[in-house]
């Protein structure tokens, strides 16, 4: 191999390390701002990004559930309650110890006519997080549409003596 045709080859190969590099930092950006707009208020932006931050393949655990969250979230938004719960589901399995996410899997029941699956979430959610108040009162709600009354009253009333606040716009 003569010295040009060694100079060409370095060049070659600097060029696909060049490329490869921008390539990377470019998906690197694009995977970041799909994560930002995941997070954001409009659902039409939202969900398409977060689809894309989960296709990507890239993320770790704890951020890929964050994002099914994300997503779960602004499909509440929509009222697409299905989805929701399936994004919910996604993100439970990545991150059983979280209360939060049984929390909004529950209300994504409950809004969707689910009051048995609802009351279930709602329960283990408190059962990982006692004192906190949202998913007592929700419980309660939950219980009140399965037609048990006196068990809504009391979640209610526990949920009250944890916020009393709570409920008040609801």
């Amino acid at each position: 191999m003569s010295g040009i045709d060694r100079h060409l080859s370095k060049k070659r190969i600097l060029s696909a390390v060049l490329f490869f590099m921008v390539n990377a930092s470019a998906h690197a950006q694009t995977l970041d701002q799909n994560r930002a707009r995941c997070e954001g208020n409009d659902v039409n932006v939202a969900i398409p990004a977060c689809t894309a931050a989960i296709e990507s393949g890239r993320l770790p655990q704890r951020a890929l559930a964050a994002v099914y969250s994300n997503r779960g979230s602004a499909q509440m938004r929509k009222q697409a309650y299905d989805l929701a719960i399936a994004d919910f589901d996604q993100a439970i399995r990545l991150r059983p110890d979280m209360a939060l996410l049984l929390y909004v899997r529950g209300l994504a029941k409950q809004q969707g006519g689910d009051a048995r699956g609802a009351e279930d979430d709602l329960r283990r959610a408190q059962q990982m997080d006692p004192n906190e108040a949202s998913s007592l009162f929700n419980r309660g709600i939950a219980k009140r549409g399965l037609g048990d009354n006196a068990g809504a009253d009391a979640d209610i009333a526990r949920a009250r003596a944890i916020n009393p606040n709570i409920g008040q716009g609801q």
